[in-house]
């Protein structure tokens, strides 16, 4: 899962939001780090990262990549999630997508203190191209591919991974969604469990 999904997962308090996002930008352990209020939204990431990666369905999403994008099927994958969840948008949530961005984006902004740097820098990018209300696009799924490409010091197969996996795309839908209801039952345990006091619902519908 990417941005998108991590975002909804926090449910509706915006400290869990905001470290749900920094989580992509928080290396090493966390017991050394100051994170402040974001400590938990970045604990709540990392647990929803293993839960992700060893889920069956997951697994079968990636194995259906072949050739040169099975090695990056991890990064692929994760996108192709989030465009899915927005295409799915009114499945999970009853806030329409770009007020509920337009909510991240201010939790964001009103944590910037306490995000990591490179959060910091990236946050007026991400605002500017809305790059949670656009993956729904294939324009959006282009340039997520594309942004992700330039990580990399060697060209990737990344860039077209949108037209070039056209063919899958009802099958990893398929996996997506029966695999996103187990996710936000997840992350409701890990709500209860973990924040008591904050405990709402994790924001997906129909669970």
């Amino acid at each position: 899962m990417n941005f998108l999904a991590h975002a909804l997962l926090a449910g509706d308090d915006g400290d869990l939001i905001a470290g749900q996002i920094a989580g992509d930008f928080v290396r090493g352990r966390l017991d050394r780090q100051d994170l402040g209020a974001l400590h938990a939204g970045v604990r709540m990431h990392r647990a929803l990262d293993v839960f992700t990666d060893a889920h069956p369905l997951v697994v079968r999403s990636r194995k259906r990549l072949a050739g040169p994008r099975r090695r990056y099927a991890g990064i692929i994958v994760d996108v192709l999630y989030d465009h899915f969840l927005a295409r799915h948008w009114e499945r999970y949530s009853a806030r329409p997508l770009d007020r509920f961005s337009g909510g991240v984006y201010r939790a964001l902004e009103c944590r910037h203190a306490l995000l990591p740097a490179r959060l910091q820098r990236f946050l007026p990018y991400m605002i500017e191209r809305d790059l949670l209300g656009g993956i729904g696009g294939l324009q959006g799924l282009a340039e997520s591919f594309a942004r992700l490409d330039r990580r990399f010091s060697r060209p990737t197969p990344l860039p077209d991974s949108h037209l070039a996996l056209a063919p899958l795309d009802a099958a990893l839908e398929a996996d997506f969604l029966a695999f996103f209801p187990e996710a936000g039952a997840f992350a409701q345990q890990l709500i209860v469990a973990g924040e008591p006091t904050q405990a709402r619902a994790a924001g997906v519908n129909g669970l």
